[in-house]
């Protein structure tokens, strides 16, 4: 990364790496979401931000509290946790492969908060949370490679790259293992 890009406000640094990675993965995704993105990245790297808070439990628990609130403590607990679904799982993709939940699990979770959050509110919000509820796998697949800094690669080792496809069908990990010459599903062809 040169220094005029690190010198760039978060906003607009964030804007151009998700624009950049979106037409890199050619990804079909509307700029409503991409805008979503954006602005799900500026408020996580702030301090005080409240989807936080949802670190510090199991998502499933999560699901159930924002499930059993009323009123507008629903639809915020709604949106922290498709917010916090799609980031942990896009920005720490390293660490949930050593625990108990995957990738697939972050994206049912957030699918389900934010369609449960489209039914909660309307107009042009009911259809920003339907149309997030169905890209969260694209999301997170973009906010993986924003969180990819050039020459520094989050998924060093092949071998877990590897996996993380046989299990998720991903196309961040299908490009990156092209990348290194390797094709899954020549692989996959031929162990059956």
């Amino acid at each position: 990364m040169n220094a005029e890009i690190i010198s760039l406000p978060p906003a607009e640094y964030f804007r151009q790496r998700v624009a950049d990675v979106v037409k890199q993965q050619q990804a079909e995704i509307d700029h409503e979401v991409e805008f979503y993105i954006v602005n799900m990245m500026c408020d996580f790297i702030q301090p005080q931000h409240k989807a936080t808070d949802s670190f510090d439990q199991p998502l499933a628990l999560n699901l159930l509290e924002a499930m059993e609130a009323t009123g507008s403590e629903q639809q915020l607990k709604f949106k922290a946790l498709g917010d916090s679904s799609v980031y942990v799982a896009g920005f720490f993709q390293e660490s949930l492969e050593r625990r108990c939940t995957s990738i697939d699990y972050h994206v049912k979770i957030g699918s389900v908060a934010y369609r449960a959050l489209s039914a909660l509110v309307c107009g042009r919000e009911r259809f920003l949370y339907e149309k997030l509820a169905s890209n969260v796998a694209a999301m997170i697949d973009i906010m993986a490679e924003v969180g990819v800094v050039e020459g520094i690669h989050q998924s060093s080792d092949i071998l877990s790259t590897y996996s993380r496809w046989l299990r998720n069908q991903s196309e961040r990990s299908y490009k990156a293992l092209l990348a290194v010459g390797i094709n899954p599903h020549n692989i996959h062809k031929h162990k059956n």
